[in-house]
C-alpha cells in the first residue's frame, strides 16, 4: 500500500493545521536568524522540525500552502531541503 493512500483525507481544516505549524517553524527560524534563539537551541529544535516537514503528510500539504512562504526565500529553502530528504531517502521497511 502506498504511503499516500495511508494519509488522512485532505481537508481545509488539515491544511490550516499544517499552515499553522509551518508558521510556527517560520517564526522560530526568524527568531534564530535575528539571534533571539541561540544557535545551540536551534540545533536542538531543527531535527524535530525537519522530521515533521519531510513527513508524507507535510510534503503533500506543502504543495498547497507553499505559496504563503514564497516571500521568505530562506525559510522556503529550509522546507524544500527538509522535504528533499524524504525524496532521496530509501523507502521505509514495512
Amino acid at each position: 500500500m502506498s504511503t499516500e493512500a495511508q494519509l488522512p483525507a485532505a481537508t481545509h481544516e488539515l491544511t490550516a493545521y499544517v499552515l499553522r505549524y509551518c508558521s510556527l517553524v517560520y517564526f522560530c527560524y526568524f527568531m534564530f536568524q535575528q539571534r533571539r534563539i541561540p544557535r545551540k537551541m536551534w540545533t536542538l529544535m531543527l531535527p524535530s522540525f525537519e522530521r515533521t516537514l519531510h513527513s508524507p503528510l507535510f510534503v503533500r500539504e506543502w504543495k498547497t500552502i507553499s505559496f504563503e512562504f514564497q516571500s521568505f526565500p530562506d525559510f522556503f529553502a529550509l522546507v524544500e531541503a527538509a522535504q528533499e530528504k524524504s525524496r532521496t531517502s530509501s523507502p521505509a521497511l514495512v
